[in-house]
């Protein structure tokens, strides 16, 4: 006896024997199944766990990063400062390290350079953090501002 499933028709085990004699039954299921096995599921939260654990460790690196360069930015444009000597642009420098409370660079990391028309201040530094065991993340950064004469 043939019966509709709603997708597609079945043959239930009491139709009696086919062609060849035997009884079986013929389902759709098989089509029907859809998802993600246990293995796929734990293997995509393992992507994303560790995709977060990278961000988590990633962003605070970068947001200091960003308040380096914005201390360069601001000494850049500061009028006051044009001209003046290195060891006066690497104190003003470190003092606005402190405010912001930036340590992974320090008055020490800050180079200079004799450009066209003023004086290049470039700091060049690497931040490593701890990801999972013994593996780290590196980010290597370069900031740079022209003091104009």
């Amino acid at each position: 006896m043939a019966v509709s499933t709603g997708g597609g028709w079945a043959m239930s085990s009491n139709d009696g024997p086919d062609a060849f004699g035997s009884t079986r039954e013929v389902t759709m299921s098989a089509k029907r199944q859809r998802g993600m096995t246990l293995i796929g599921v734990v293997l995509v939260l393992a992507i994303i766990g560790l995709a977060l654990l990278v961000a988590i460790r990633l962003v605070p690196v970068y947001i200091e990063a960003y308040s380096i360069a914005s201390v360069m930015a601001d000494i850049e444009s500061e009028s006051r400062l044009s001209g003046n000597d290195r060891n006066q642009l690497r104190e003003t420098f470190g003092r606005r390290l402190q405010v912001n409370d930036i340590e992974s660079v320090g008055p020490r990391d800050v180079e200079f350079r004799e450009v066209a028309g003023g004086l290049e201040m470039f700091v060049e530094y690497e931040v490593r953090v701890d990801l999972l065991g013994n593996l780290d993340l590196v980010a290597s950064f370069r900031r740079d501002a022209v003091i104009r004469n």
